[in-house]
């Protein structure tokens, strides 16, 4: 990763980040914060809704004693409790005219034995089965006397009161339907009511009465878990409010019915608000990211500048080109590393002006040792001729004359090949241009020149080369002089040196050299072809170096094996011509 990329990447997290964190934060509160408000509307609404119900049931209470006031008084009532045939028919007219008067949905007048004298609903069927001894046995067992009570498919808030008429303890039941206009009523649209009760639930929630009405009666005995908790704020209270003196819940008695009020609050409105709130946060994360990204993106761009200079001009540096300055226009680091570059620039300069001094010194004696051996090569034949003619002109000579006829042509290609050589050497060794040559002819006038000590085989292939006489000259006689000095000295055939010429499977023409000395170890291998590494007294060292050098100029291949004890060969592979000449 680039450090404008990283500069760019830590500046965006720098300034996202904290807005990120603080935007979460924000919002955690946010919602949190509703949902305390909405739990402190909902218990607050349980005490208004307690005083609701209260006030109901104070209405409901008034209207009972109303009517216990005025039956006590009517003397119509009183004939007929008292057994007057002719009143008979009073008790239902005035219950029913009392309910409608009263605004009361069922009103039930007992006699002492807990039986109906008369009674009046808004739906006949209300009265049809009704316990008059069991309702009234279980108003009177709970607390306020007031209780809920199953009316078929209908429910009614019920409570009692006693009146004595003509000596008999009667007794007025009266109640008001629950119903779920009432319950909306009771409400007063702040919350939801749902009323479960044993038998099923009313709901003015229409979502969770289906959730209530599907649950099934078994799950209803705790309506409050079936309320799902991340759509609603719940609270269950039960209804009425049947509590003894010590404020614990008592059972409710039979006939009456157990029933929970559900208060129901939907998150509705918080989740609306959270969603408003991403919404705008939403928007100010996206103009903060353009800001920094803008930001991060000039702030990258000014510092990796500078950078980015000093490594264009760093990597346009090399050893030819050194006059590359790093100028240093800042007192910040990146000045510091300007000053630094440029200070190793110099002293990389001043170095390489001592390197090439150096090399140069170093150059001008491998120059002179390389002439010292090419001379030494290019002499020995002629000193060869030299001792030849002196013996026969010291021991026969009148065979002067023909012998020197017969080595006149040796000391001419040696004069020549020295020639060459000084040529060669003037132009500071650089290579002539290649010329077709036949190494069958190099190979001949080396053959020549050892006189029976080099053993030369030659395939009849073509063995045309492309490549600078002298320079394959030079490698066999320093390859066969090495050989030479391998071998011992005498007229043996197994004291020869085998010079083999051939074509590879390639096609590269092949020139292997074998003697049939001590071999080399793996070791020595190794170092063979080192520069200076001799083992020969008073060698240079120069000879299998100056052989891997030409051969590498020729485009060819040099390959060495040796037996300790067995012998040593070197083979040099060059690419054949490609034009075709006969030999």
């Amino acid at each position: 990763m680039s450090i404008r990329l990283r500069t760019f990447t830590v500046i965006l997290i720098a300034a996202l980040l904290p807005l990120i964190l603080l935007g979460v934060a924000l919002r955690r509160t946010a919602g949190e914060g509703i949902v305390t408000l909405d739990e402190q509307r909902v218990d607050a609404l349980v005490g208004v809704l307690d005083q609701r119900i209260r006030a109901r049931d104070i209405e409901l209470h008034d209207r009972l004693a109303a009517l216990r006031d005025v039956a006590a008084d009517d003397q119509g009532l009183a004939l007929a409790v008292a057994g007057l045939r002719e009143r008979a028919a009073w008790p239902e007219e005035f219950v029913a005219l009392s309910r409608r008067l009263a605004g009361l949905d069922l009103l039930v007048l007992l006699g002492g034995d807990g039986h109906p004298i008369a009674s009046a609903a808004a739906d006949p069927a209300w009265t049809s089965e009704f316990d008059g001894r069991g309702v009234r046995g279980a108003l009177r067992g709970v607390e306020g006397g007031l209780g809920l009570l199953s009316l078929g498919d209908a429910l009614a808030l019920v409570r009692l009161d006693s009146l004595r008429i003509a000596g008999e303890l009667l007794t007025l039941i009266g109640g008001r339907a629950v119903t779920t206009t009432g319950l909306a009523e009771l409400s007063g649209g702040d919350v939801s009511l749902s009323l479960v009760y044993h038998g099923g639930a009313l709901s003015t929630d229409a979502d969770l009465r289906d959730i209530l009405e599907q649950a099934g009666q078994d799950r209803l005995s705790s309506p409050e878990f079936l309320v799902p908790q991340d759509v609603y704020l719940v609270r269950a209270v039960s209804f009425p409010r049947v509590r003894s003196a010590t404020n614990a819940i008592r059972p409710t008695p039979l006939p009456l019915v157990p029933a929970t009020l559900l208060l129901t609050h939907p998150l509705r409105g918080r989740d609306d608000l959270l969603a408003a709130i991403d919404l705008r946060f939403a928007a100010i994360t996206v103009a903060a990211v353009l800001l920094a990204v803008l930001a991060a993106t000039l702030l990258a761009t000014r510092l990796t500048r500078p950078l980015r200079d000093l490594a264009g001009r760093a990597e346009s540096l090399d050893l030819d080109h050194l006059d590359i300055d790093f100028p240093s226009e800042s007192n910040d680091e990146v000045g510091t590393l300007a000053s630094v570059l440029e200070s190793m620039r110099i002293r990389l300069h001043n170095s390489v002006d001592r390197l090439r001094a150096t090399e140069r010194r170093a150059l001008l004696g491998d120059l002179a040792r390389q002439v010292n051996h090419d001379l030494r090569n290019g002499f020995l034949p002629i000193r060869n001729v030299i001792h030849h003619l002196d013996r026969v002109a010291r021991d026969e000579p009148e065979k002067l004359p023909e012998v020197f006829l017969e080595r006149e042509r040796t000391l001419e290609m040696s004069l020549a090949y020295l020639e060459k050589l000084a040529v060669s050497w003037t132009r500071h060794a650089q290579q002539r241009d290649p010329v077709l040559h036949d190494v069958r002819a190099t190979a001949a006038a080396l053959a020549d020149h050892y006189r029976g000590r080099l053993l030369v085989r030659t395939s009849e292939e073509c063995l045309m080369v492309k490549a600078d006489p002298v320079a394959l000259r030079r490698i066999l006689e320093n390859l066969l002089r090495n050989a030479f000095d391998a071998t011992a000295v005498g007229d043996a055939p197994d004291a020869a040196v085998h010079l083999e010429l051939g074509r590879d499977d390639d096609g590269r023409v092949r020139l292997s050299v074998h003697d049939t000395g001590e071999g080399m170890t793996e070791n020595e291998q190794a170092r063979a072809f080192d520069m200076f590494h001799t083992t020969k007294p008073g060698g240079t060292g120069l000879g299998l170096s100056i052989v891997r050098r030409l051969v590498g100029d020729l485009g060819g291949e040099l390959a060495m094996t040796s037996v300790k004890g067995a012998g040593t060969t070197v083979t040099v592979h060059v690419p054949a011509a490609l034009e075709e000449v006969s030999p």
